[in-house]
């Protein structure tokens, strides 16, 4: 697979938990996730159809979070990207992330989605699909460490996760360059 996703191939789920019980609100998520899935659906961005960009605000339970993520890795045979913005924490006693839910308590880490279960949910992406994930969970730290050899298995897609990443336009305009001043592209973000 080379060049640009085919947004008529690909799927993608953005995920805002802006509204805790337990937690301090997030108010600005719920404007974060609307612009993102509108700017993925605008054909100057990537022009990805509409019905494929799923946007799920506020999830009260795992399922809630999972399910769409599952389902759009089953529909995807090109690109899966799935984006959460919301409160991340760690276990204290094996330093796994979590993400949080609206009735999550820090610490408690049975209230959360395991970050490892969101990234089984990506496994299920069509043949030879790709996948990526990107998270902007506050006060969640580097995003977990990698387990195992680096090396994958053929199976297996690539996987990606990113705590943030520029906003390319598909006309006309250019990454932003990197820290040192290089050119920066899709590969060295």
């Amino acid at each position: 697979m080379t060049g640009l996703p085919d947004p008529a191939a690909s799927r993608a789920v953005v995920i805002g938990s802006a509204a805790y019980r337990h937690l301090a609100a997030l108010p600005a998520v719920e404007a974060n996730v609307k612009d993102l899935a509108a700017e993925l659906c605008d054909a100057t961005v990537w022009g990805l159809p509409e019905q494929h960009c799923t946007l799920v605000l506020d999830p009260q339970h795992p399922a809630e979070l999972l399910d769409p993520v599952n389902r759009a890795g089953e529909e995807a045979t090109d690109t899966l990207l799935v984006y959460y913005a919301g409160h991340g924490m760690r276990d204290a006693a094996t330093a796994d992330l979590y993400l949080a839910l609206q009735g999550s308590r820090e610490h408690v880490g049975y209230t959360a989605v395991a970050y490892q279960h969101l990234r089984s949910a990506c496994a299920t992406p069509g043949p030879g699909a790709r996948w990526s994930s990107s998270t902007a969970a506050s006060a969640a730290g580097p995003p977990p460490p990698s387990r195992g050899s680096g090396t994958r298995s053929p199976h297996r897609p690539p996987w990606r996760a990113r705590t943030s990443s520029p906003r390319p336009r598909a006309t006309g305009s250019h990454w932003p360059p990197t820290a040192n001043g290089t050119p920066r592209s899709p590969a060295n973000c």
